[in-house]
């Protein structure tokens, strides 16, 4: 039980590692995140923590504060979607030891 968790942790940490990734280098794709992020910030932003600031651009950016919940938020999320396919994994296992598909 301690390794599943472990490995979700750690499997949520390397998915947020990628979604940095895709936001970082492909900027139209990190728009998917960027828009959860920011309704979840704002938010958070409507009971008083201070979680976003102005931009040059207009645009609402995170605060420090706002940078570590969306982060803690975002590996939260990747590590139980994670811990839900090792789990299914771990049923289909169990169903047949073998790891072999039924054919029928």
């Amino acid at each position: 039980m301690v390794r599943l968790i472990f490995i979700s942790l750690a499997g949520g940490g390397g998915a947020l590692l990628l979604e940095y990734l895709v936001v970082r280098f492909v900027p139209l794709l990190g728009i998917v995140f960027w828009i959860p992020t920011l309704i979840g910030l704002s938010v958070l932003e409507d009971f008083g923590l201070p979680t976003l600031q102005g931009s040059p651009d207009g645009w609402p950016m995170a605060s420090i504060l706002g940078e570590i919940i969306a982060a803690v938020g975002w590996w939260f999320i990747w590590s139980v979607i994670v811990a839900i396919a090792l789990w299914r994994k771990r049923l289909n296992w169990s169903a047949d030891p073998k790891g072999q598909e039924h054919e029928g």
